[in-house]
């Protein structure tokens, strides 16, 4: 059985398709599927049912990918702990975060961590709370901050910062003393799973508003079509201070149990804390006391 083989057969699995794992791996489509058949072939069994919309797995591939992924766990496991023998921090270092902190809190975190540990690759991916707490769970990442608090009992968190919400229009848009008077009644969010969102949903149910909010992918997005007046948003004031934006819009302030919302850093119970690891929490600890003591 070859590793290689098993590492392309997981991300078809979690890819549900050839293709798109051929090109997540850099590799032709028929290299994929050679490599899928040789191991169909060594065990004698088929493992993945094939239709027009991709692949997904047979119950003997459902077993195989559990064995699977123990196996480049125990991998990933082996190699963290061997560099604890390396005198200075080394390796990859898998990071998530929420939108706005990946574009606000986080640079100047890891521009700091890189500075002091030079040989540790870092990747940092972004998406809702709850996208990141599940890519957590299953291994795909070291840690990642999110919106807090996490109920989970194979979560371990740490409060890293307090941000508070406002709701943003165009900056033609009169003052309110109430959400009902935000013309128009369109609202914006990332997609389900995100906290703002829940917390937007939450108020406009309180305020007996029934409307749809709209989903978009990006931040971006969100603010260049709240600009022109098309609608608004729920985000963080950090995120607008940030980039200088506070002229462009109209902030409107926010009920204190809507607004407040706290970014945890969260990491699995049984995650190995390797030295790269620990190194990083201690520098997320120290952007945490910068953050408060500028407060």
């Amino acid at each position: 059985m070859n590793i290689n083989d098993l590492r392309v057969f997981r991300v078809v699995a979690k890819k549900r398709s050839i293709s798109y794992a051929a090109e997540e791996l850099n590799y032709v489509q028929s290299n994929v599927t050679s490599r899928i058949k040789r191991l169909e072939s060594e065990f004698n069994v088929t493992l993945f049912y094939r239709h027009a919309r991709g692949v997904s797995l047979t119950p003997a591939g459902k077993e195989l990918l559990t064995y699977t992924d123990q196996i480049f766990q125990l991998l990933d496991r082996a190699q963290k702990s061997l560099q604890e023998f390396s005198k200075t921090p080394r390796g990859e270092l898998k990071i998530g975060a929420i939108d706005s902190t990946s574009l606000v809190r986080l640079p100047k975190t890891i521009a700091s961590y890189s500075k002091k540990n030079p040989d540790v690759e870092i990747t940092v991916s972004t998406g809702t709370t709850e996208q990141l707490i599940h890519r957590v769970l299953q291994y795909e990442l070291d840690g990642a901050f999110v919106v807090g608090p996490v109920d989970h009992s194979e979560i371990v968190q740490v409060p890293f910062v307090t941000e508070e919400l406002v709701l943003i229009s165009s900056a033609q848009h009169p003052p309110i003393s109430s959400l009902s008077q935000m013309n128009p009644q369109t609202f914006f969010a990332l997609p389900s799973g995100c906290i703002y969102r829940k917390k937007l949903e939450k108020w406009l149910a309180d305020e007996g508003i029934s409307t749809h909010i709209k989903t978009f992918t990006s931040l971006e997005a969100i603010l260049a079509y709240v600009r022109e007046g098309l609608g608004n948003c729920l985000l963080s004031r950090s995120f607008l201070d940030y980039h200088q934006f506070k002229n462009q819009f109209r902030i409107h302030p926010v009920p204190k149990r809507y607004s407040q919302v706290t970014t945890v850093f969260i990491r699995r119970k049984d995650l190995f804390m390797f030295k790269a690891f620990r190194e990083f929490l201690k520098e997320t600890q120290e952007s945490s006391q910068k953050v408060h003591s500028a407060i």
